[in-house]
């Protein structure tokens, strides 16, 4: 049996999400960055601000896609302990959830995802507000770091998961960011991000031992 497509309210809210989305990048690209006001992103969208606000919480989480917790990200964490469980390189693991805990809500190639990555490069600074919500949600993130390390065969018995869950996640977040960084300089593809990651942890590791 096929497995049932999205309902009506489930599309119609998308359709509003990316609507939001697209109107606070056509703003930054058409007028800067002070002229994206979440009254005038509402008004482009054709949404009130309380609307805007079912969505997102601020305009930079909407220029970047950033919604709430999405609710799949509990697959996500079970499918990388289960990874790890078969001695799949934790590195590449752990970056992998930091990459997607990121939030981007609209598909690659898409007019708005296109125009996103414009914004981005036009101004990187608004990147940070990518990185708060990751400190806003340390503590969940650290217990899914802790989780993925622990199923790893090859993870020390007795070890303080929590503690070294958090400096992999604070290592992992650093890498994450700095190939942000490096990506909205250079003209290289979105997927450089993860695969730099994941070298610079490697290489920094390497040289402080």
């Amino acid at each position: 049996m096929p497995t049932p497509g999205p309902g009506l309210r489930d599309r119609k809210r998308a359709e509003t999400s990316v609507r939001i989305q697209a109107a606070a990048v056509e703003l930054v690209l058409r007028d800067g960055p002070d002229a994206a006001t979440i009254d005038a992103i509402s008004e482009r969208a054709g949404v009130s601000p309380r609307t805007f606000f079912n969505y997102f919480d601020s305009k930079d989480s909407a220029l970047l896609g950033i919604q709430p917790a999405d609710p799949g990200e509990r697959d996500l964490v079970e499918e990388l302990s289960e990874a790890a469980s078969r001695g799949e390189d934790l590195v590449e693991l752990v970056i992998r959830l930091v990459v997607s805990v990121m939030g981007i809500a609209t598909p690659a190639g898409s007019a708005v995802h296109r125009d996103r990555i414009k914004v981005i490069r036009r101004h990187p600074e608004i990147l940070t507000c990518q990185f708060a919500q990751l400190h806003a949600r340390k503590h969940q993130l650290t217990a899914s770091v802790a989780e993925i390390l622990g199923s790893h065969p090859e993870f020390k018995e007795g070890a303080d998961l929590e503690t070294e869950a958090s400096m992999v996640l604070a290592l992992g977040a650093a890498a994450v960011r700095a190939a942000l960084d490096e990506w909205a300089r250079t003209s290289k593809s979105e997927e450089h991000v993860e695969r730099r990651a994941v070298q610079l942890v490697r290489s920094t590791v390497e040289r402080l031992q």
